[in-house]
């Protein structure tokens, strides 16, 4: 078996549709400046920011779990390949394997200061989020072109 990747770089821009794994998907609004965007207590800007009635109005509570375990990973520096469903080789191991990350984390060093329980970390998470490509803008402007290019055929 052969597998080929292909992969194209691209700007994002205000218009492109963004989607995460499970199923929260956006339109990019606004494009701001590095330094205009909403900062975390130490002082590094958040990348995106999404509308939080997106999670529980979908219940997207493997999206709660992933960004859970995000922060957990952000704070004892580590990082975490999830083979998906993986419901299927015990019930609820990804909630044991985010809990047990959580409760590790208890008492890491944050920004001055200690997280004494979980309910008290911080509410920035790290979230896969993934481009979808929008062929809108690109299928408007071959149409458009088309008709021009019939318009000039019918001219000659």
């Amino acid at each position: 078996m052969i597998r080929v990747y292909i992969s194209q770089k691209r700007e994002i821009k205000v218009g492109d549709k963004v989607a995460g794994r499970h199923g929260n998907k956006g339109i990019i609004s606004k494009i701001l400046p590095r330094q205009d965007m909403p900062y975390l207590q130490d002082g590094r800007p958040v990348d995106m920011v999404f509308n939080p009635l997106g999670v529980h109005s979908r219940m997207n509570v493997g999206q709660l779990f992933e960004c859970s375990l995000g922060l957990a990973g952000s704070l004892l520096d580590r990082h975490y390949r999830i083979a998906p469903f993986d419901e299927r080789y015990e019930q609820e191991a990804s909630r044991k394997l985010v809990f047990s990350e959580l409760y590790q984390a208890i008492g890491t060093t944050t920004i001055g200061g200690t997280i004494p329980k979980p309910e008290d970390a911080l509410e920035s998470f790290r979230l896969l989020v993934r481009e979808l490509r929008s062929l809108a803008l690109e299928l408007n402007h071959f149409l458009v072109s088309e008709k021009n290019f019939q318009i000039n055929r019918k001219e000659a």
